[in-house]
């Protein structure tokens, strides 16, 4: 809901001054870098055997890697919904720190869905796992790329865990299409 600066690239100077003239057309193709300051603690771009999440008992589906519909490299995750798999639910294998004040902290992934998704996090105090939702995505039918703070979002809502593990929702709408889908690509957890 607002557009922030992204804080893990380092910013682009260009390498000298252009003087523009009207009329006169001046191709630029800056590049970017992650400083070396950026921690990703998770990595999941859907390339390997198999995947880093795990499933909710109740989650009658699960992410499937496939080479079909892909965003960038050879595969993506795809999850599948219909009237015999309504509900899906995965999250992190691996618990993560709650990110320190004033530290940012951003989940990204690229998907591309004709169905709601639901992001996430669980909250861990004393082993107990507590869903918060952060946001629900609303159906995209070309590959577009999301920004999550995740420290904002769990700062605002005073969380007293120790630690937290992303994830994602999903249910089939049946007043929708018989068959729905999504597919993530590149997901990623940083932090300072």
């Amino acid at each position: 809901s607002s557009r922030e600066v992204y804080p893990f690239f380092t910013p682009y100077y260009g390498s000298s001054k252009i003087d523009l003239t009207a009329g006169e057309v001046i191709s630029i193709t800056p590049t970017f870098t992650y400083k070396p300051a950026a921690k990703f603690i998770w990595l999941e771009d859907f390339e390997d055997a198999g995947v880093t999440f795990l499933y909710a008992t109740y989650s009658d589906t699960t992410i499937i890697c496939q080479s079909d519909v892909v965003s960038s490299g050879r595969r993506s995750g795809a999850v599948y919904l219909d009237s015999e798999h309504k509900s899906f639910e995965a999250f992190s294998s691996t618990d993560f720190d709650l990110p320190s004040t004033n530290s940012e902290a951003l989940l990204e992934f690229d998907y591309r869905s004709d169905v709601a998704i639901e992001v996430g996090i669980y909250s861990l105090t004393d082993g107990v796992g507590t869903w918060n939702t952060l946001m629900v995505i609303r159906p995209y039918k070309t590959w577009n790329r999301i920004y999550i703070d995740i420290h904002t979002l769990l700062e605002d809502s005073d969380l007293d865990a120790e630690l937290f593990r992303p994830g994602l929702r999903a249910a089939w709408d049946s007043t929708g299409q018989a068959k729905q889908s999504f597919y993530l690509d590149n997901l990623k957890l940083i932090h300072y």
